[in-house]
């Protein structure tokens, strides 16, 4: 409608970054009264993108969940307008509407929508790249792989048969260069050419093999990596990225994402994704006339395709890759891309996708560039050489560059003729010229351009990068790199208009920062051989300062000339020649530019959480984020610390809807992962006021039940890089928490999981996860406490009940090899399920019980072979198996072990007293265990298990074995339904409250997770001991007795859970206690002197 008009106008393209803010008005021209809104998607990316992986995956239409009306502010007569933070990285849409009083009609401006890209903050500036061929460092790096003198010994092998490789440079060797790299060269990103096998028989081209005829995308040449037997191929690659982070570079992939080589892993496993020819042959791919016959092409009408490589981008962005140059990308559906990118950005939105597009249509590039989420592609500037080349080229890719998507400028690739094979001065101009006319720093070159490098780089082979030459650029390229981390000409909405005038084969280009107020000009003689003069468009008689050279420049109001490949960088402002100067001072740390607008964008991340935007305060946030974000929260606890290096081996507690602030001494990279191993968010650490480092991770979507996440720290120290996984439990709603009482098969083999059963006297049965095993001293099936009136040190006397199953002579081992599950039933019970083996095929349900007496010093065993529910796979009820029980028993204080050989040896067994369905062991005049199983037979077969091993106790530095006597085994036959119960006692023989239907309900119903407040009051319960007439509280098992502080500090507890008996008689009892104004920590028995 022409009477609404709106900015940013309908149909236009514009870029952001993440951090910045959008304002839109509507002026409002119809006469009428009424309100606006904005319909958009912005700040909802995570919406759309499943939406995009859905509509892949599953087919599923696209329902436009992610689009919103916003309102509009009334901010004058017929003048709307809302601004919106831009937080999220990707394509969106927008466009205002109006709607009269008293009508629901819908008014539109006249267009389509508004678009707008978001790019990560970082990218805003200093985008510097140095292009790596790994291949061409270490010894070639000098010389070349084959030396002239070797070459003709190698062309006599080929010729008889042999596969000659040289030697290739390694990720070490390349490591040893980054310094000279990022720090001296001072590239920001150091992109590497593919890394994967290459091919070294098979369809092999060309001296190496080509690195794009990949054999294998999850993988990376063994070629690349120094041999030893630490570390693998992958970890070297792995110490490659650590040590570009390190100095706070970033890492980009080449991936050769439209063909593989021939026989490699896709092909073999999945020809079908592979385009075939007429003849059913396989496809090569190729661009500008050439066919690569060593390559063999994919096939994207393949949905599984999409997936897998999908998966193969995500493998490398969990590795640490920060970006990826997608090679012959354009060859690839704008519908795969559009997939695989909105996959990556679901657990790396930052991540960088470079299209290369070279040697497609430019409307591909320009339209995978504006709509697919593709970030950058490559410029053509470095085949535009003389001025009708510029001319013609120039605008249309600064048109794109500022509304679709940065156009990155090299100056030289690995595909090109070396520039300084044409000569030195003219790899100066190209060097200089395409840099100074690209957008936000976004600048790279090949390896060896700095050494003036004149052999072409072969990807089938490896020459020399003239490494070392005492004839470089080195200082050229620092200047010109400095130049553009520094000036906001280079930064985010700076503006480049080509100005030149008149045809002097040379190039006039403006540059303008955002305000408008800092400005460049950049002149260049595109011809290195002659002299030449220039004209510009406009009056630039003020810009008297070379930036490039630090020399005074003098010109006309508006033209001058320029020596051969001369490159000038004007200034109006000479204070830019110190600016520039106290750069190259200043070690290399990428573009501050970039780095502020990462605060920023992090700081709004924290105020839009709370719908603050207006109160943005970058500097508070960076000096304080904790209390920034309690501030906001209007006080209340929003915000969970986690502290390198204390927390490293902690489970530390993430509750519903905070934050996660990590701290550190040093620079590090933190990654949340899911349980499935994905990634939830990744953040880089920034530097607090006071010189420490911290990262604040937003609150996640609270799951419906507790979960473990993983933090993955890689910690950049001054002793060297660490690598932490810590343990983050995050927390459910209240209301949902629930305790796991089971754990099935899977689950069951986590043997540091165990259970206690504990009665009202302070006696023990601590049993772990797998039936019979034993990991520590204090693990036993009856510690009992031998006072009748106050807990004291518990007595082990029942330790371990080993079992077997025995059906005509086939004989299993109750054991975690036919454990099914483990449980903790809501009355303490506890209770192994077996499927046990019988011979033929068959087995039988057998489900084992263990019950303290809540009274007396006696367990119970109760074993009950389950009904088979005519299952054809278990043994009919009718057919009887033997159950074998073999209990080892000990005498001994819980704190300490048995040693066989120091007595118990001689003298145990003399004090067996066997009986028909049972035994007594009388160790001593005031103790005698008796146990005792119904309708069994006992057979006595003394025997010793000695050195039983406890590898918990070893771990701690204590006694780290035991030895344990077994006076015997009981015998009982159980068919389907039965149980026998096996019952040990101290003292007396109690009788416990099985029964039939009990045993049955556990069995085929295993208990399902309790509430956290019900597992609290079980547990605490376990806890509260009987003391004389009152009650005390235990103050941890299995160690410890009663305890008045640890007592009176769960008594608040415990009354809160309505234990008001239980209460009164603990408070009664620590009356009782008070002497002379105190009252006992440490109890020991009857000794209460320790206050």
């Amino acid at each position: 409608m022409g009477n609404l008009s709106q900015h940013p106008v309908p149909g236009g393209h514009t870029i952001y970054f993440r951090g910045n803010n959008v304002t839109f008005t509507l002026e409002n021209h119809t006469g009428k009264k009424g309100k606006a809104w904005l319909r958009s998607n912005i700040g909802h990316s995570h919406i759309r993108h499943a939406e995009i992986i859905r509509h892949a995956e599953q087919g599923l239409p696209p329902l436009s969940r992610d689009w919103h009306d916003l309102p509009m502010e009334a901010t004058g007569t017929n003048h709307f307008s809302i601004t919106l933070p831009l937080l999220g990285v990707g394509r969106f849409e927008a466009k205002a509407y109006f709607i009269a009083n008293g009508t629901d009609k819908i008014l539109w401006p006249e267009g389509s929508n508004s678009i707008l890209k978001v790019e990560p903050a970082e990218t805003c500036a200093g985008n510097t790249m140095y292009t790596a061929f790994v291949r061409l460092f270490g010894d070639a790096k000098y010389k070349g792989a084959v030396t002239p003198q070797d070459e003709s010994a190698v062309q006599q092998l080929d010729e008889t048969g042999y596969a000659v490789i040289p030697g290739s440079g390694k990720f070490r060797d390349l490591v040893k260069e980054l310094d000279f790299i990022i720090g001296t060269l001072r590239c920001k990103i150091l992109q590497l050419l593919p890394i994967h096998p290459v091919p070294t028989t098979y369809a092999r081209m060309g001296r190496f093999g080509s690195p794009f005829a990949v054999m294998d995308l999850l993988d990376v040449d063994p070629s690349l990596a120094e041999f030893d037997k630490q570390t693998t191929p992958l970890d070297q690659f792995q110490e490659l990225v650590d040590e570009v982070h390190r100095r706070n570079a970033r890492l980009y992939l080449d991936i050769p994402i439209n063909h593989t080589g021939w026989a490699s892993h896709l092909q073999v496993n999945h020809p079908e994704w592979f385009r075939r020819n007429e003849d059913d042959s396989f496809m090569s791919p190729g661009a500008w006339g050439v066919l690569w016959e060593d390559l063999s092409k994919l096939d994207y009408s393949q949905r599984g395709l999409w997936k897998y490589m999908a998966d193969v981008f995500l493998f490398w962005c969990r590795k640490g890759v920060d970006g990826f140059r997608c090679d012959a990308g354009y060859k690839v559906p704008f519908e795969a891309w559009e997939y695989i990118i909105a996959k990556v950005r679901m657990e790396y939105p930052c991540t960088i996708f470079m299209l290369e597009g070279l040697g497609g249509h430019k409307r591909v590039t320009e339209h995978l560039l504006a709509d697919s989420g593709m970030n950058w592609a490559y410029s053509e500037i470095f085949q535009n050489h003389d001025q009708n080349q510029v001319d013609g080229y120039l605008p249309e890719s600064i048109r794109v560059s500022e509304s679709k998507g940065n156009l990155f400028h090299f100056s030289e690739t690995h595909d090109n003729a070396r520039l300084a094979a044409n000569s030195h001065a003219f790899a100066r101009l190209r060097t200089a010229f395409c840099a100074l006319t690209a957008h936000n720093g976004a600048f790279g070159f090949a390896n060896g351009v700095e050494w003036y490098a004149e052999e072409q780089i072969n990807v089938h082979n490896a020459h020399s990068l003239s490494w070392g030459a005492k004839t470089n650029m080195i200082d050229w390229i620092r200047r010109i790199h400095a130049i553009m981390e520094i000036h906001p000409s280079f930064h985010a909405g700076g503006t480049v208009e080509l100005v030149t005038n008149g045809h002097h084969n040379s190039a006039a280009v403006l540059r303008t920062d955002a305000s408008g107020e800092h400005r460049l000009l950049v002149l260049a003689n595109l011809s290195a051989e002659t002299e030449g003069m220039i004209k510009w468009h406009g009056d630039f008689s003020a810009f008297g300062s070379d930036l490039l050279s630090g020399d005074p420049a003098h010109h006309d109001n508006n033209s001058r000339s320029l020596k051969p490949g001369e490159v000038l960088c004007l200034t109006d402002n000479p204070e830019w020649m110190n600016h520039v100067f106290q750069t190259l001072e200043t070690p290399f740390q990428g573009s501050d530019a970039g780095a502020m607008q990462c605060q920023r964008a992090k700081a709004m991340d924290v105020f839009d959480y709370f719908r603050a935007p207006e109160k943005l305060d970058i500097d508070r946030f960076v000096e304080n984020p904790k209390a920034l974000c309690e501030e906001l929260a209007d006080g209340a606890p929003i915000i969970t610390t986690w502290q390198w290096p204390r927390d490293a081996r902690r489970t530390v507690l993430l509750p519903p809807n905070q934050f996660l602030l990590v701290k550190s001494e040093h620079a590090f990279i933190a990654e949340l992962k899911g349980e499935n191993g994905e990634t939830l968010a990744h953040e880089r650490s920034m530097v607090q006021t006071d010189g420490k480092t911290f990262a604040v991770f937003q609150p996640l979507e609270t799951p419906a039940e507790h979960h473990i996440l993983r933090l993955k720290l890689t910690l950049f120290g001054p002793d060297g890089i660490t690598h932490s996984e810590s343990p983050i439990m995050q927390l459910c709603e209240e209301q949902n928490a629930m305790v796991a009482t089971t754990c099935h098969a899977g689950e069951i083999h986590d043997r540091d999981r165990y259970a206690i059963c504990t009665n009202r006297h302070g006696a023990l049965a601590q049993v772990r996860i797998g039936w019979a095993e034993l990991c520590s001293k204090y693990d036993g099936l009856l510690s009992a406490n031998l006072d009748p009136e106050v807990p004291v040190d518990r007595h082990t006397m029942f330790t371990r009940c080993r079992a077997w199953v025995v059906c005509r002579d086939y004989s299993n081992e109750l054991s975690l090899h036919c454990q099914k599950r483990f449980t903790v039933a809501t009355d303490g019970t506890v209770v192994w399920n077996f499927a046990v083996p019988v011979g033929e095929g068959q087995l039988i349900p057998l489900e084992a019980t263990l019950q303290i007496h809540p009274d007396t010093n006696s367990t119970c065993l109760a074993f009950t072979r389950l009904a088979d529910g005519d299952d054809p796979e278990h043994l009919a009820d009718g057919n009887p198996v033997t159950l074998i029980l073999r209990p080892d028993i000990e005498d001994r204080s819980n704190h300490e072990v048995t040693k066989a050989f120091t007595g118990p040896e001689e003298q145990w067994p003399k004090v067996i007293q066997s009986q028909k369905d049972g035994f007594t062991f009388t160790p001593a005049a005031d103790r005698k265990l008796d146990m005792t199983l119904k309708d069994s037979e006992f057979l006595p077969e003394p025997e010793w298990c000695y050195m039983t091993k406890h590898p918990v106790d070893r771990a701690r530095g204590i006694d780290g074995s035991s030895d344990l006597f077994s006076p015997g085994y009981f015998k009982v036959d159980l068919r389907g339904g039965d149980t026998a119960e096996l019952t040990a006692s101290i003292g007396v023989s109690p009788i416990f409250s099985y029964s039939e239907g009990k045993h049955q309900n556990i069995g085929l119903t295993p208990n399902a997770n309790v509430s956290i407040e019900k597992a609290m009051e079980t547990a605490m319960k376990q806890f509260i001991v009987k003391r004389d007439e009152f009650q005390t509280v235990i103050a941890g098992y299995p160690w410890f007795l009663d305890w008045g502080r640890d007592t009176l500090i769960c008594l608040r507890g415990i009354i809160a859970s309505g234990l008001l008996e239980e209460s009164r008689n603990i408070l009664l009892q620590f009356a009782k206690f008070e002497r002379n104004g105190t009252i006992p920590n440490m109890i020991r028995g009857n000794d209460d002197n320790n206050r």
